[in-house]
């Protein structure tokens, strides 16, 4: 079989490959006039994310631009940003503008419109070019939003502000426009849930130390009381230490088991030490508890007698209670014993105000 004759068997073949292989051939990396951006932020413990693109204003007014920012025309909102859609996306369930959101992706939308206030619209389709496809029947929140002047931001940005474990703002900035929008997170019912249906499931079942966090969790938070103790019990059952039994205890009390919580406490007492003794009175006398505050500090006072921070501790529930001279004798010999000019120096202050 001559050359010639396998060139022209072979290229019809190499052809169909050719276009097969251009048919699968990926999109080359090259800077864009709007590149794309993504920010994150958790806010409690969920996680919200925005991808967009960044277009530049470039000497442009684009609120005044129909081409860019279309007012007044619901037919037609504006996709916030450049290229596809703005894609928000929430890992748990959220509130936006107050309405109810439930955890997932949506493409964002806005329609701007003349002094008054802008629709922002959260549809389930994520996948669309721009705006130009937008159907409102897809919205699964739509939200009023009173749009503000703020410094002259040159690329569109997103950004989160006033943040705590309640909510956040997430803010739109682009030219002089300022589009803040209310996200608030459930983070109470978020780390509940959480905790109820994964940290103290599967294999966080068995390890003690994960028990007794989550229940530390629900007692400082005054939440899933029940449930808590389960685990606290679980927990100081598999590695008994004062904390683990001292949150079981508070647990007890906090569900009207006084006899139990007793108990527990009295079988935390051989581990402590004086630290976490100490701990413990000045919980008792934040909740108000002053004279259980003080029989915690007098039996650590008994336990460590060289103890500056003993002496401070006890000093201070007594002045608390009134007991002013007693307050002084003690304040008197933790100065004594205090092992750094810091704590003289407030312990000095505090007894120049006890004596007047």
């Amino acid at each position: 079989m001559t050359r010639s004759f396998l060139l022209l068997i072979a290229t019809p073949l190499l052809a169909a490959v050719l276009a097969d292989s251009s048919a699968a051939q990926a999109r080359m990396l090259a800077p864009m006039a709007s590149p794309r951006a993504v920010t994150t932020q958790t806010v409690g413990i969920t996680e919200v994310t925005v991808d967009y693109s960044r277009p530049g204003l470039n000497g442009r007014h684009v609120l005044k631009d129909p081409n860019v920012v279309p007012f007044d025309n619901p037919a037609l909102p504006w996709r916030a940003g450049a290229n596809e859609n703005t894609v928000i996306s929430f890992d748990r369930n959220v509130t936006v503008g107050g309405k109810p959101l439930a955890a997932g992706s949506y493409g964002l939308h806005i329609y701007p419109k003349t002094n008054a206030a802008w629709t922002v619209m959260f549809s389930h389709n994520t996948g669309a070019w721009g705006s130009y496809t937008y159907n409102a029947n897809e919205d699964a929140a739509r939200i009023d939003v009173m749009p503000d002047e703020g410094p002259k931001t040159e690329r569109l940005s997103f950004d989160f502000e006033d943040l705590d474990n309640d909510g956040a703002t997430l803010v739109l900035a682009w030219d002089t426009l300022r589009l803040p929008i209310k996200i608030g997170v459930d983070t109470t019912a978020h780390m509940v849930d959480y905790l109820n249906n994964d940290y103290t499931r599967g294999y966080g079942f068995w390890i003690a130390a994960q028990q007794n966090q989550a229940a530390a969790w629900c007692d400082a938070n005054d939440v899933n009381l029940e449930n808590a103790l389960a685990w606290a019990t679980r927990g100081a059952n598999g590695a008994p230490n004062y904390n683990s039994l001292s949150v079981k205890a508070s647990l007890e009390e906090k569900l009207g088991r006084a006899d139990a919580a007793a108990a527990t406490r009295a079988a935390a007492e051989p581990y402590a030490t004086e630290a976490q003794r100490n701990a413990f009175g000045y919980q008792l006398m934040s909740a108000g508890k002053l004279t259980d505050a003080i029989a915690v500090f007098t039996e650590n006072l008994e336990k460590f007698p060289n103890s500056w921070n003993a002496h401070d501790s006890l000093a201070e529930a007594y002045a608390n209670v009134g007991k002013r001279e007693l307050a002084i004798e003690l304040y008197t010999k933790a100065l004594e014993l205090a092992p750094d000019d810091t704590n003289r120096q407030r312990i000095t202050h505090v007894l120049q105000g006890l004596r007047g």
